[in-house]
This record gives C-alpha cells, structure tokens and sequence, in this order.
C-alpha cells in the first residue's frame, strides 16, 4: 500500500498534529460566533427543547429560502476552507461518514436535534429500492444543488404486521423543499443528477417509537429496530452477558423483563430462559398472568411449548412461588 510521504510525515510529528488539530478547532469557533450562525444555533437550541419550527424564524428561513440556505452553508465552507488549504490532511472537527454514492456531515448537534449536509452522487445499476422504512423524526430539507428522482411514501392504514402505503414519484432540483411527517412519511432518492446535496434538520421524538421497513410490493412489515440509543446500549448488554453465562446478572436481567419496552422486555426473557430455564419460565409465567400485558400472548403460547416439550421444567405449581400468578396454560 502506497502512503503518501506528506501522511508519512505528518504521522509522525505529534507537534504538527496538534497545531493543525487546534486551527480546526479554532476555525469551528469562530464560525458558531459569526451573528448569523449564533442566530441558527440559539434557535435550535428551543427547537431541541421542543419549539415548533414555524415560530422558530430564521431556522424556518433556512429550511425553506435557498438564498438563506446557500449562505448559511457557505459561511460554514468559507471558514473551515480556509483552514484546510493551509492544512489539507487537516481533520474536519464534525461528525460525518459516507457510504457508496453518499456522504452526510453533521455540522450542528443539540440533543435530538441535528443539522446536516448530506451529498448523494450516482450509483449506476444501484436500482429501485424495494422496501422504505419509516423513523420517529421529523425532518426537513431543502435542497442546495443537483437534482434526482425519488418516492414519497405515506402511510395510510396501518396494522400490527402491515401498513398500507401511498406512493408518489417527484423530481427534487435547487431550491425544493422536502418535509417528512415522523412514523407516517419516508422519503428515497434513487436516481441522482450531477451531487444532489441537501441542507437537513432533523428532530427525532423524545421516547422514539421503533423504525419499521416495509416491503413497498406488500406493506409487510420486514424488519424493526429500536430507535432509542439507551435502549440499544442495554440490548446490547444483554446480548454480551448472556453469551458469557453471566448467571449472576440474573436480577437484573429479570428486572429488564417486567418493564420497559416490549421487545427489550422479550429479549430479557430468553436470556433469562438460557441462563436458568426454571427462573425463565416463572418470568414467562407471570407476564402469561397480567391480564393487560401487551405479551401476555406470545408468553402464553411460549410456555405451552415448554410445557410440550421439556415437562420437567413445571414440577409443580410451586415452582412459580405462592405469591405469582399461575400460567393459565
């Protein structure tokens, strides 16, 4: 692999990093100083905090004047520029990455709300897509340069396996503005026209409900993640303490299964299962009791197969301790 022998130079002179990391840094500053970035950035602020977009002026102007777009984006260009022709292996301070035929850099981050560029170039041969998800966010975009083709979807009816779609084709060039309603709206480009770059502000919801893709042919549903990064995290956890055996994380792991959302609680249940068979089926069995409990259901159904299939785990009833529920299985 070749390296250029600037890079080979650069790193290994820690010195010279730090300079170029501290006038990136500098750069970044004093571009949130400028009057007209304070402006945005305050305004963000409220709507981080719950405002709503229409009594937020200038954010609202930025999202649907393009002279005020192209602006405020070239004042952020202009600053950081001149940094990097002094510096070109300098590191942009912002959180960005890209992936084939796409490029997003945040450029403000206030709790749920950022503000990016995102930049789409052509992919031949990338075809149509033939699912669309739909997130718990709202967004808004106007876009700066270029051109493309692309759907909106919507749905209209919607139940627990499938959602009806309303589909619509546009053609998005400088100047348009495009709003996506949160969990009932998804927008897709599919065929780009020279950089189709937009200005995006997106403000996801406080508890965010689950991204769900659906097949675009059927409505079925196909695939669902948790949109909430806590949530993630403790998945997560989960995940690596029951493949370690942790046994002694039981406790908790029992906690996570009486409350919190659905899926996460479900999860908990079949480490717990794994971890200790006897402890999970008397979890199952109080959730399989609670008449309200929007699991109740699958655990019923879940402690029928056990009892089916490894009867030795339902010694007596109790197994499940005098002050539970009995399964109804």
């Amino acid at each position: 692999m070749r390296i250029d022998p600037q890079l080979k130079a650069l790193r290994s002179d820690r010195a010279s990093q730090r300079r170029i990391q501290a006038e990136m840094d500098s750069a970044k500053a004093a571009w949130r100083k400028l009057p007209s970035t304070a402006k945005i950035l305050a305004e963000i602020q409220g709507y981080a905090g719950g405002e709503p977009l229409d009594r937020l002026d200038g954010l609202a102007e930025l999202l649907r004047n393009a002279d005020a777009a192209n602006g405020f984006v070239a004042a952020w260009t202009k600053c950081m520029a001149r940094v990097l022709r002094r510096n070109p292996l300098g590191q942009i301070p912002f959180q960005q990455s890209s992936s084939p035929g796409f490029v997003i850099m945040q450029i403000v981050a206030n709790g749920p709300v950022s503000l990016s560029l995102l930049s789409y170039a052509p992919r031949p041969g990338s075809g149509v897509p033939s699912s669309a998800s739909f997130a718990d966010r709202e967004q808004d975009e106007i876009v700066l340069a270029g051109a493309a083709k692309g759907w909106m979807h919507g749905i209209t009816d919607l139940t627990k396996e499938k959602a009806k779609l309303a589909t619509s084709e546009h053609y998005w060039s400088a100047g348009d503005c495009i709003r996506t309603v949160a969990q009932t709206q998804s927008r897709q480009i599919f065929e780009v026209e020279g950089h189709f770059t937009l200005l995006q502000l997106v403000r996801h919801a406080s508890d965010p409900r689950p991204t769900r893709e659906y097949a675009l042919n059927t409505g079925a549903l196909i695939h669902q993640a948790c949109a909430d990064k806590r949530t993630s995290q403790v998945e997560m956890a989960l995940a690596v303490l029951g493949e370690m055996r942790r046994r002694d994380a039981l406790p908790a792991i029992a906690d996570l299964a009486k409350c919190g959302p659905d899926h996460l609680r479900w999860e908990a249940v079949r480490h717990a299962l794994a971890l200790d068979p006897i402890k999970g089926v008397s979890l199952l069995s109080e959730i399989a009791g609670a008449p309200h409990d929007e699991l109740r259901i699958p655990a019923s159904r879940l402690l029928a197969k056990l009892a089916d299939a490894h009867p030795q785990l339902f010694p007596s009833p109790q197994s499940f301790g005098e002050s539970r529920t009995p399964c109804p299985v």
